[in-house]
């Protein structure tokens, strides 16, 4: 199961935890092969033979990649930065012996049409729990003190003050 030029010894347990561990790691292809090395030994294990179909699962859900021709990119890139503007025309084939030269779009240097992305919005800090929990218990307190102030008289010098001056 390993890349060493001298097979090493291990247990059957040893080797479903390197398979498991390539599965952790998404090294498809190795645990495929460590599934089958066991399974040629062990063919009734059903424990591998599932690792066996997850790794073969993983194989088949890793995205491919594609690559693009050049040619479509560049097209792409010329629509993209000038829409208006039709592609240059793609150059006719030279002699074998020299190399073919680079579409028209490729050689100019494409200018930035789009403006500067905005600066962030920047984000106000949260409150912690604590201070929002500090704030409403300061709140309930003086709305307590302010009805027991008007409960028992103590805002009447307040208020007399306030109507002398009124009128």
């Amino acid at each position: 199961m390993d890349d060493n030029s001298t097979p090493e010894v291990v247990t059957e347990d040893q080797a479903i935890e390197k398979v498991k561990a390539w599965i952790a790691q998404m090294n498809w292809e190795k645990a495929q092969e460590g599934c089958k090395e066991i399974l040629e030994i062990d063919p009734s294990n059903a424990a591998v033979a599932a690792l066996l179909a997850q790794a073969e699962k993983g194989i088949a859900e890793r995205p491919t990649e594609a690559v693009a021709p050049v040619d479509t990119v560049v097209k792409a890139a010329a629509e993209v930065v000038a829409p208006s503007e039709k592609p240059a025309a793609a150059p006719q084939p030279q002699a074998q012996t020299a190399a073919p030269a680079p579409p028209a779009s490729v050689a100019q240097p494409i200018a930035p049409t789009a403006s500067p992305a905005p600066a962030p919005t920047p984000v106000p800090a949260r409150k912690s729990k604590s201070t929002v929990m500090i704030a409403a218990i300061v709140g309930f307190l003086v709305v307590v003190l302010l009805i027991l102030a008007l409960v028992f008289g103590w805002l009447n010098p307040v208020f007399d003050w306030i109507f002398g001056l009124i009128g």
